[in-house]
């Protein structure tokens, strides 16, 4: 979304403008930039306290998370004893060439931001995550690096590679790899009209057998940036080779994402400004009822059931007014 590249470039603007200063980020000058996101943010998630359009409900979602992303990350600024090298280390995006493109620097990188902005729901940001985009950029800034994203099911491989490829403003073309690929399947890949600029992810990567990852990845075309995803310890994975089809494999580990910012994201999707304490509080409950309630499957709690839970917290708010 148009409207999220100009918070980042805005948000840039202003931590580049505090960083100026060797004092700023503790004389109160990264507390004013705070304060207002806060109100921007608490802005968005009042809106939710009414019935809103599905593309504007996704679009006030994404704003919310990126506007808790832009607090977490000027927190870790104040707190931190180097700053500058810190923030080099985030994505930062700028206006160039008479602020008629815009481009992504992180570190010593930089690649240009497409275009592309669907309407997706944007993936709550944690430290992992920018850490994924860090390594995300790294590999894909590089000729003939591969990127491998690896973890447990539930660990949002292939969705946190997709939400990068959408904050670079490129799209993005998946390819599921389970119950194998045919050889047909294989040259389609080098066949397809996409942008060779666009990247490709192929999903569940280990399920194939050494000569196919080899082929698939060489179909997909030197120019082409690919991101492969997949859990290593699945039943009869294929090992990921240090090198494969001549590119140079850059590994990020993925874990289970802690669940506290999840649950404060679908409260705050739901008009609760204390969304961050509420979402906390929520986690304990249900932690608690997993240690107390007996091991039947209808006491299975998962996103799921948080996600009925925040629901229902909401339609009981909307109805007290």
């Amino acid at each position: 979304m148009v409207s999220l590249l100009h918070h980042r470039i805005r948000f840039t603007e202003q931590v580049d403008r505090a960083l100026g200063d060797p004092d700023a980020l503790r004389d109160g000058t990264h507390e004013a930039v705070a304060e207002e996101i806060r109100e921007r943010r608490a802005v968005c998630i009042k809106k939710f306290r009414n019935k809103l359009p599905e593309a504007t409900r996704k679009q006030q979602a994404s704003m919310v998370t990126l506007f808790k992303e832009q607090l977490d990350v000027l927190a870790d600024l104040a707190a931190s004893q180097t700053p500058a090298v810190l923030w080099a280390g985030e994505c930062r995006f700028y206006r160039v060439q008479n602020e008629t493109a815009v481009v992504c620097r992180c570190g010593d990188l930089e690649t240009p931001v497409g275009e592309n902005f669907p309407g997706n729901d944007m993936l709550v940001v944690t430290s992992l995550t920018r850490e994924f985009h860090r390594t995300y950029l790294k590999a894909s800034c590089s000729a003939g690096q591969l990127l491998w994203v690896h973890g447990p099911a539930g660990t949002s491989k292939t969705e946190t590679s997709l939400d990068t490829a959408r904050m670079l403003g490129v799209g993005c073309n998946v390819i599921r790899c389970t119950g194998g690929l045919t050889p047909e399947a294989v040259a389609a890949v080098a066949q397809s009209d996409a942008d060779p600029l666009d990247p490709v992810i192929f999903d569940e990567f280990q399920c194939l057998p050494p000569d196919t990852q080899e082929a698939l990845v060489a179909a997909a075309g030197a120019q082409r940036f690919v991101v492969c995803s997949g859990d290593p310890n699945a039943p009869d994975a294929t090992p990921m080779p240090a090198t494969l089809a001549g590119r140079t494999v850059v590994s990020q580990a993925m874990t289970p994402p802690s669940l506290e910012p999840i649950a404060a994201m679908m409260l705050s999707t739901q008009g609760f400004e204390k969304c961050d304490a509420l979402g906390i509080k929520t986690v304990a409950f249900f932690k608690a009822c997993e240690d107390t309630c007996s091991k039947e499957p209808n006491y299975d709690i998962g996103l799921r059931t948080y996600k009925s839970a925040t629901d229902v917290a909401g339609d009981a708010a909307r109805a007290a007014g």
